[in-house]
């Protein structure tokens, strides 16, 4: 059978119900402990949790092995005075929380979750600028080997930008490609239509 986009995008269609209802029972479960502590668990953060908790399990890593979640996060308006949302240049990085495999496993998903949303939380302007500055003091050029430990996991998306509706006049894109750099088994993207 030929590839059909129209096929696929049916049937995510008619999964999106059963997908919604899931990420809400997920985030409600890692907002449970949350409530005294004024504190919000997002949909992506209780989601990366959950890949986090199911991709280290899986990996079958030892209890003493360091592992950790990323997420890529957008800069502008995490400055001060915030960027414009028109702003060009590269302006993402990533945070990420790190515990060991057996602490991670012997917690529960509220707790992953927990140490995901303190990773983003800590990620503001003083954070950013310190980052900038340190680079200053010893500048260094972004190595995608040195970037993917093998016993992470990094979320990555991009609901920002316009994935499929671009047009350059080679016709409709069929697919959103990673690129080489992103070749590995510790990447999770999550795509929006």
């Amino acid at each position: 059978m030929a590839f059909s986009l129209d096929v696929h995008l049916a049937t995510l269609w008619l999964m999106a119900p059963l997908i919604v209802a899931a990420l809400a029972r997920i985030k409600g479960k890692a907002n449970a402990k949350c409530k005294d502590e004024n504190i919000t668990i997002s949909s992506l953060q209780a989601l990366s949790a959950l890949m986090w908790r199911c991709m280290t399990r899986v990996r079958g890593l030892a209890q003493d092995q360091i592992t950790n979640c990323k997420l890529a996060m957008n800069n502008r308006s995490r400055l001060q005075p915030p960027l414009s949302q028109n702003y060009f240049g590269k302006i993402l990085q990533a945070v990420k929380a790190t515990t060991t495999a057996g602490n991670l496993l012997a917690n529960d998903l509220e707790w992953a979750a927990l140490q995901l949303h303190k990773a983003v939380a800590e990620h503001d302007d003083k954070a950013l600028r310190k980052f900038v500055t340190d680079w200053l003091q010893s500048p260094f050029v972004y190595q995608p080997k040195q970037f993917f430990y093998p016993y992470s996991v990094m979320m990555g998306s991009s609901p920002r930008f316009e994935m499929y509706g671009n047009e350059f006049g080679l016709g409709k894109a069929v697919a959103v490609l990673s690129g080489y750099a992103n070749k590995n088994e510790t990447l999770i993207l999550l795509l929006t239509l």
